[in-house]
């Protein structure tokens, strides 16, 4: 029994001990997590603190994700801590806020590169040096026509190759050359303000004049037409291609075509002076060169000679708007078309006074007196014919509503028309 009652007691103290080694093990193992947390949480909270400000000590941070920080806020050297494309970004933003191009070469992405190089070209000085740095075509030239834009200057769109881009370029810094109505005109113009011939798009007679005016005699060999060619080698070389032309009809246009662009009356002499080309040659270049007296010394067959001086000396009246031109034409019938053209070119009715016959000079003044161009009342009070310098006083009156123009109307001698000039300005 006693026996009994002792095994029991010690099955008792056995207990007792395990539950205090279980409890000092539970405890252990509880203050061991705790203390593991703690230490998990302050290096969480550096590791978060080290990211954000780029300071860890471990250079190969791959997981930083950009959106979490401001790359502005970056010094320039910790830029390369950050993964490739994090990095690349760093490096622009950096480049543009610093404007130093020299850090868009520390860039690996070509597309970062070119688009660093690009948009430091549109506000740097050296801009063009810049866009040339971009290594894509298309890019590049884009960057020609941004700069050139960014700051209106042409010399950047000479740059430009393709030619879609290159006319919307021109466009855009406002060309003078659109101030013309003709295509062919623009296209030259445009040829020559951005030295590219590809603006010329095949027109020979434009190929020429940009080989001419820019000395280029390379450009003659996209002409393929024989005449056009050799006038243009001529006139780039200073030899005589022309007269390597074995038909004389093309040999004699060959002459003619450099005559024309040259305003050089030796080109005319080398063609056969009984031809009309000669002839048509001769005027050109006397218009061209604004010496209406040389119009006396065309050549012309004996019989023809009077027509001949009368058509250089008509030709260069309307061509130049020069009323003592047309006084040189002999033949009145001639004459007074010329002069009464003139006036109204020029919308002068005081040119009619040169006209001879009354009928026609009435017809002068009419054109131009109730015509659609805006008058100039001084023109009014120098016509001949003391009716039509009324009716164009009281015509501009009426006008401009100025009723003191109808006091150069003699009121006592004509006091119903000064009445109708002054009811007329009201």
């Amino acid at each position: 029994m006693i026996r009994h009652s002792t095994k029991k007691l010690c099955y008792f103290y056995l207990s007792i001990v395990i539950v205090i080694v279980i409890s000092i093990l539970i405890s252990g193992c509880v203050a061991e997590n705790q203390k593991s947390r703690e230490v998990i949480t302050v290096q969480e909270k550096k590791n978060d603190t080290d990211s954000k400000f780029l300071q860890t000590n471990d250079t190969s941070v791959k997981d930083t994700n950009l959106s979490n920080f401001d790359t502005n806020n970056i010094s320039l050297d910790n830029c390369k801590l950050l993964n490739e494309i994090e990095r690349d970004e760093c490096y622009l933003n950096k480049a543009k806020t610093m404007n130093d191009f020299s850090i868009c070469k520390k860039i690996v992405s070509s597309d970062v590169t070119d688009k660093c190089y690009s948009e430091l070209a549109q506000i740097s000085k050296n801009s063009s040096e810049l866009c040339f740095e971009i290594r894509d075509s298309g890019r590049r030239q884009e960057c020609y026509f941004l700069v050139a834009v960014k700051f209106n200057d042409s010399s950047f769109c000479k740059r430009i190759s393709d030619l879609a881009l290159l006319r919307k370029c021109s466009q855009q810094i406002s060309s003078k050359c659109y101030a013309y109505d003709n295509v062919a005109q623009i296209n030259r113009c445009l040829s020559l303000e951005l030295n590219n011939s590809v603006l010329c798009e095949n027109d020979e007679l434009c190929l020429i004049d940009f080989a001419v005016k820019s000395n280029n005699i390379l450009t003659c060999d996209l002409i393929s037409n024989e005449e056009t060619n050799k006038a243009c080698l001529t006139l780039t070389s200073g030899d005589d291609y022309c007269a390597g032309i074995k038909d004389l009809k093309k040999r004699y246009n060959c002459y003619d075509i450099a005559a024309n662009l040259s305003n050089n009356m030796q080109f005319c002499n080398m063609i056969d002076s009984s031809t009309l080309l000669h002839k048509d040659c001769y005027i050109r270049t006397v218009i061209n060169q604004k010496k209406s007296h040389l119009c006396d010394n065309v050549y012309a067959p004996h019989n023809r000679k009077v027509d001949y001086v009368n058509e250089c000396y008509l030709k260069y009246a309307l061509t130049n708007n020069d009323v003592n031109a047309c006084l040189n034409i002999s033949i009145r019938m001639d004459r007074i078309p010329c002069i009464t053209k003139v006036a109204y070119g020029l919308n002068d009715p005081t040119i009619c006074n040169y006209v001879e016959t009354l009928t026609e000079k009435t017809r002068c003044y009419g054109n131009i007196v109730y015509g659609d161009k805006e008058l100039d009342a001084n023109k009014c009070i120098a016509i001949e014919i003391t009716e039509w310098k009324h009716n164009c006083l009281i015509t501009s009156a009426f006008r401009t509503k100025n009723e003191t123009l109808c006091m150069q109307i003699d009121k006592t001698t004509y006091p119903d028309t000064y009445q109708r000039c002054v009811s007329s300005a009201k």
